[in-house]
């Protein structure tokens, strides 16, 4: 490093470096403590509650086609039957609260399902619980196919849908990857501008 070059401070793992932080203060037109509450926030309150929303993405993709399951053979019953916005949507909940003795149980009603696991920090075995739990999901509203094999469907299902999630990380995720800080700053400048950016947009 060259003796004109300005030194970068080591942060903490989940921060930026000083440099970066400055130059988003700069562009943003945001003071220091402006960044720090924003990125507390997100490391206290939101990041937190991400980590325990285990295979969020499988389950509200589940959620979604029981919805439009029930929704479809509700209209076949009632060709009247008309799905509004205000209408209730079939909704999945994960609760650290299982029955004694099991890892992970489910509990399905008319307009969503509980699935309670045991708390573990073998987030790789938890996974795979409440994957199997889903399988039941999926059975029980007649997504899927089902049959009297009920607890090898649900196991089926599990290394289906893990196996898929291991494979995106292994080979698709890097597609979703920056380069480094800048690369993110970057890009967030080109196709983001600020306010007063977006009001002259419109008006020229």
């Amino acid at each position: 490093m060259s003796e004109t070059a300005e030194p970068v401070s080591p942060a903490p793992s989940n921060m930026p470096n000083s440099r970066t932080i400055s130059d988003l203060c700069e562009k943003f037109n945001v003071s220091r403590a402006t960044y720090n509450h924003y990125h507390d926030y997100y490391h206290n309150s939101i990041l937190p509650r991400i980590r325990i929303n285990y295979l969020a993405h499988l389950v509200s993709s589940v959620e979604e086609l029981i919805d439009e399951k029930l929704k479809s053979d509700r209209q076949k019953i009632d060709p009247n039957f008309i799905s509004g916005d205000k209408a209730p949507k079939f909704f999945i909940i994960l609760r650290p609260d299982p029955p004694p003795g099991k890892y992970a149980a489910v509990e399905c009603f008319a307009k969503g399902a509980f699935i309670k696991y045991k708390p573990s920090k073998d987030f790789k075995r938890l996974r795979i619980f409440i994957a199997h739990e889903l399988g039941h999901v999926l059975r029980h509203y007649k997504v899927i196919q089902s049959s009297n094999l009920i607890e090898n469907h649900a196991n089926l299902f599990a290394f289906i849908a893990i196996h898929a999630k291991d494979r995106f990380y292994k080979t698709k995720i890097k597609d979703l990857l920056y380069d480094d800080e800048g690369h993110i700053l970057r890009t967030i400048e080109e196709n983001c501008p600020p306010i007063d950016g977006y009001r002259q947009m419109k008006n020229s």
